[in-house]
């Protein structure tokens, strides 16, 4: 299942409405990818046999509402138990792959009421809809699944158990798989690539999505737009991909990725927005003469006055050999620049909070749109982890959100990449190739997304032993926006459509949808007898009550903002 990283301008299911794929991730979505593979993890809970009874359908949400949050003004409606009726701000194309991401998915209300926010960590209550569910959870050890035999689709299902080791160091991951303990790995050591890249159980596949660094905005020097440009100018891509990812990398010279479509679908977003400097091996010298002199004007000539700058990754031998490379080249500036690494939970938190100068970062498409990539930089987004806030950006993100008009959409969304390279928030490396061993016996079961996420639930083998990385950060759906941890979650949970192994949507909970002459009203149909893991009914009531637990402020979804596209939904959380 190779598919070559340009050519990713997937058709994906062209109803009016078509898509693409982490997922996740989302789904994405969700959407982070390593240096030489992807970013992956595991988690997932069980669910306890005991049937529950029934759910009666109310006519307001279950959620509790704050002052703030008026989830009466968000615009879906459960019509009766089978029915959910969805109202739309704008035609959106892709809105039938945003209900396959992980953050759309229905969850155990019932359960997290007793729970709480712990619900998630515990395999006895990790009560999910989807293909499996987790039996046993040991922490830096392995998550198990095994099928769930309430699922919709529970017959067509390969595997009856999965065991998701969780490991972090790749070095380690590429051992368990070469004596056979693995049958897949998705982080390849950068220094055994050019030995196993010949290997017939060697995989190589397109992903749409960027390598990037990013500055905190609020902090000095980082604060100052020249000496963001100056870093961003000084790096030498080519050396980062040729020498260090050996994977067939692009060097990214802007932050949206290749293998997004245009206005015009004959054309690449990409094409038509060009880049903003040169990233070819011929202009380092130049790139790298205008950065001093850009240092220069912002005060710091030849470096002089620069505070020591640390850099921040995840452990990882590609991350650490492009953190090595990246001091290496901004010392040329006159930078005295330290490495810091974490591991992956802990480095993701501290990202997210701004508690650093400078660190690594990644994104992967959570659909086949431009604006999966551009409107995580609104002010005060979930994965705004730049700190970068400007009202202009805002307002066009906003347009972009409430037009019907695809031209429009791009021609904004292009002058929203503008702003982004005016002000330098981001410093570009690459765009993704996804690496991973997998062995042949599994091959035409098993399938990556081109947003990052692995498909294990139609493998050919009655037991599965896999690694997609170490302890995930959270198997929240609602709180989740790392591949490893939507990897997870779309194996125990399934929201009201899923994406086939070519990335295009297809019904899940929901047996079917009917979209208006207008495009702005989806009414779907749920399927018979639908349920959680542990007999708990699932109904349209349920994902209402799901959504609105998204999109409240209280619950601080990084996510929420996917909810956009409907109706009502800046009333509801008081934008």
């Amino acid at each position: 299942m190779k598919k070559d990283l340009r050519v990713i301008s997937w058709a994906l299911g062209v109803v009016m409405l078509m898509s693409s794929c982490s997922g996740a991730a989302p789904a994405n979505t969700a959407s982070e990818a390593p240096a030489t593979v992807s970013e992956t993890a595991a988690a997932e809970s069980e669910a306890a046999e005991t049937p529950v009874e029934p759910a009666i359908l109310s006519e307001e949400p279950a959620s509790e509402e704050t002052s703030a949050f008026k989830g009466d003004a968000f615009q879906v409606k459960a019509v009766d138990e089978k029915t959910l009726e969805v109202k739309l701000n704008a035609v959106t194309p892709f809105f039938l792959e945003l209900t396959a991401f992980p953050a759309f998915s229905p969850v155990p209300l019932h359960i997290i009421a007793d729970a709480g926010e712990a619900w998630a960590t515990e395999a006895s209550t990790y009560i999910g809809n989807g293909p499996f569910k987790v039996t046993s959870w040991t922490p830096s050890d392995k998550i198990v699944v095994e099928k769930n035999t309430t699922y919709w689709n529970a017959s067509q299902l390969g595997p009856d158990k999965i065991n998701f080791a969780l490991i972090e160091d790749d070095v380690a991951q590429l051992a368990a798989y070469e004596t056979d303990q693995l049958q897949f790995i998705d982080a390849i050591p950068q220094d055994e690539i050019d030995r196993l890249s010949s290997r017939p159980d060697f995989h190589k596949t397109g992903q749409i999505g960027t390598y990037y660094v990013s500055y905190n905005v609020t902090q000095a020097p980082f604060d100052n737009a020249l000496v963001r440009q100056a870093f961003t100018l000084a790096v030498d891509r080519d050396y980062i991909v040729t020498q260090i990812g050996k994977a067939g990398q692009i060097p990214a010279g802007a932050y949206v990725p290749v293998g997004l479509s245009d206005a015009d679908v004959s054309k690449e977003f990409r094409d038509a927005g060009g880049d903003y400097y040169d990233p070819g091996k011929s202009s380092n010298e130049a790139n790298l003469a205008k950065a001093k002199e850009l240092l220069a004007e912002a005060g710091y000539p030849n470096g002089e006055g620069l505070p020591t700058i640390s850099y921040l990754y995840n452990e990882s031998t590609g991350h650490q050999a492009i953190g090595e490379a990246l001091q290496q080249m901004w010392g040329e500036l006159g930078a005295s620049v330290t490495l810091e690494s974490q591991e992956w939970a802990t480095f993701l938190n501290t990202r997210k909070n701004g508690e650093y100068q400078i660190a690594r970062n990644g994104w992967l498409g959570d659909y086949n749109d431009p604006i999966s990539f551009l409107d995580m930089w609104i002010t005060g987004g979930g994965n705004n982890d730049a700190q970068w806030s400007n009202s202009e950006y805002d307002g066009l993100i906003a347009e972009i959100k409430n037009s019907s008009d695809q031209a429009k959409r791009m021609e904004l969304m292009h002058q929203a990449e503008d702003i982004i390279f005016a002000d330098w928030m981001l410093c570009p490396i690459y765009y993704y190739v996804d690496l991973f061993m997998q062995k042949t016996t599994l091959d035409g079961s098993v399938w990556p997304s081109p947003l990052g996420f692995k498909y294990f639930m139609y493998a050919n083998q009655p037991e599965l032993n896999v690694c997609i990385g170490p302890n995930p950060d959270t198997i929240d759906p609602a709180l989740n926006s790392a591949v490893d941890g939507a990897t997870l979650i779309i194996h125990n949970f399934e929201g009201l459509y899923t994406l086939d192994e070519d990335g295009a949507p297809i019904p899940g909970q929901a047996e079917s949808v009917d979209i208006s002459d207008d495009g702005l009203t989806y009414t779907f149909h749920l399927r018979d007898g639908i349920q959680f893991s542990d007999g708990t009914p699932i109904t349209a009531q349920t994902f209402v009550d799901s959504w609105l637990r998204v999109i409240n402020p209280e619950t601080a979804a990084d996510y929420a903002y996917m909810f956009e596209s409907i109706k009502g939904y800046a009333e509801a959380v008081g934008e």
